[in-house]
């Protein structure tokens, strides 16, 4: 899928979501402010699996996106 941007449209599994802004980067992740389309803001996080040392850090980016 590559890098998200501003202004991409990203379906997910239940809406979909407009990026609007790059919020941060964290050790195997990057985040984003992005909006619904029932325009209720939400923080898209992407794995970046080149990053990831082992497959603990796999399995902490799958809990978090539980909650």
């Amino acid at each position: 899928m590559g890098e998200l941007v501003v202004g991409r449209v990203v379906q997910g599994l239940q809406a979909r979501y407009t990026v609007e802004r790059s919020l941060g980067e964290g050790g195997f992740g990057l985040a984003y402010l992005a909006r619904r389309e029932d325009g209720t803001a939400v923080v898209l996080k992407q794995l970046r699996l080149a990053r990831m040392a082992d497959w603990k850090a796999l399995e902490l980016f799958e809990r978090e996106a539980r909650v």
